[in-house]
């Protein structure tokens, strides 16, 4: 059976604070750095490509015209960076063993809705003779004519022929990257399936994106028992953990036992509370009584949530499924491998219980298909990490001149390996031991002062 189609690099070519930076998304990733760095800008990002590869337009997907979730932190205006006019990010996709580079840039401007400007995609594809996959081929790309808004984007696409690319037109107000799957998926033309393959490869990698922003009092409400894949906010966590109890009794065993640990010992597992409506309630069980979910503490709540997003199989999330057929194997569908986002992993779970929520962590990056990126602040979750993350822990920053922001992982700072053969990770922070050797200065900024820790 072929691999899920996974992100393996997020490209902040030119969004917001960032350019040229590269975000590596490992099985399990910690960013971490101060207020103000451009970690929440960075997942912006994610969420702006995760909002285009649905199929809605630029202007529904950034400022939250006609979608529930309203406009992405900014609107489309605010993730340009200062003093220009458009942003462009791009990402890293693997599947079965082959890369696929994809990048886009969207113009904004305040005189009419924002506009696809270029867009680009490289990864395998077959000749017209259907013969071995051959690497790194242009599979589509598309330029707007500069200065020009003609409401469509000339694309020359790969169809696997001698000579040039074909070119067509596709409108310029959503990702060509949905428009050329639509396009050509029933093509008779080989070459041009695979590109279609390619394409699905990136699409359904950044759909498979799932954002968790649990509100804990959204959580508190009963709810029916469908539909029972996890809502990014978490409101219908009741019917989530009731479907977890009945198709994954192993893993709902887990969560009852984190649950006791994490609260006390006088808790003896999970339990609902149904409505003559049918519409049931969380509860916890204790000796005597029963505490709803309309009791329970935000941290708590927000514990549960992040449980039962990282430890059960990926259906339990409220992700669509592929539809594009892979040509190597018939039988099998393009499928995006799961990206857990968790921004403030911590928030309003006490510092003792930092080991735990890292293990959750690090036991949902180990499955197949599954990976997990949390932004931190807690120097409890560093220390936690320490040895177990050290590779995966990636720092935001800023340049101390521009101001521009900078990803680097922890792990590339000075001295790195012999600062921690002498003490944790979190009091090495603490101590101002890491320094970052980009700055000329001499008057150095800590990694600690970078985190605000």
């Amino acid at each position: 059976m072929g691999t899920p189609a996974e992100l393996k690099e997020l490209h902040l070519t030119s969004f917001k604070g960032f350019k040229d930076q590269v975000l590596p998304l490992g099985d399990a990733t910690l960013l971490i750095g101060r207020n103000s760095t451009g970690k929440s800008n960075a997942l912006d990002a994610l969420e702006a490509l995760s909002r285009l590869a649905s199929g809605e337009s630029i202007s529904d997907a950034l400022d939250g015209r006609r979608r529930e979730g309203g406009a992405i932190r900014g609107g489309s205006l605010g993730l340009v960076p200062h003093g220009e006019e458009a942003f462009t990010l791009g990402c890293l996709v693997e599947m079965d063993g082959y890369d696929h580079r994809y990048s886009l840039t969207i113009g904004v401007s305040n005189e009419g809705d924002p506009q696809i400007l270029e867009e680009h995609l490289e990864g395998p594809a077959l000749p017209a003779s259907g013969r071995d996959w051959e690497r790194n081929r242009v599979l589509f790309s598309g330029r707007a004519d500069q200065g020009k808004r003609t409401g469509s984007l000339e694309v020359y696409y790969h169809n696997g022929k001698q000579g040039y690319n074909p070119k067509t037109l596709f409108a310029d107000n959503r990702l060509v990257l949905k428009q050329f799957i639509d396009r050509f998926q029933y093509s008779d033309e080989l070459g041009t399936r695979s590109a279609v393959e390619g394409a699905a490869a990136v699409l359904e990698a950044l759909r498979s994106i799932f954002h968790l922003d649990p509100v804990p009092y959204l959580m508190r409400d009963y709810v029916r028992e469908r539909p029972s894949s996890m809502e990014r906010t978490g409101e219908n966590i009741s019917a989530v953990l009731l479907d977890i109890s009945k198709r994954d009794p192993e893993t709902f065993g887990k969560i009852q036992g984190l649950i006791s640990e994490v609260v006390d010992e006088k808790v003896t597992g999970l339990d609902f509370i149904k409505t003559e409506l049918g519409e049931i309630m969380l509860a916890l069980k204790e000796a005597n009584f029963r505490t709803p979910a309309r009791e329970m503490s935000d941290g708590l709540l927000r514990f549960l949530a992040i449980a039962a997003t990282l430890l059960p199989a990926s259906q339990h999330l409220d992700i669509e499924a592929g539809r594009i057929k892979k040509l190597s194997s018939p039988d099998e569908l393009v499928q995006g491998g799961v990206l857990a986002v968790i921004e403030e992993l911590e928030n309003g779970v006490h510092p003792s219980q930092a080991s735990r929520l890292l293990q959750i962590v690090e036991e949902s990056g180990k499955r197949p298909g599954f990976k997990v990126l949390a932004t931190t602040h807690s120097p409890a979750l560093l220390d936690a990490a320490e040895g177990r993350f050290n590779e995966s822990i990636v720092v935001c920053y800023r340049e101390p001149l521009t101001g521009a922001s900078l990803l680097k992982p922890l792990v590339d700072f000075p001295d790195f390996e012999q600062v921690l053969a002498g003490q944790s990770l979190g009091r090495a922070v603490a101590a101002d031991k890491f320094r970052d050797d980009a700055e000329d200065s001499p008057d150095y900024r800590a990694l600690n002062e970078l985190l605000g820790i």
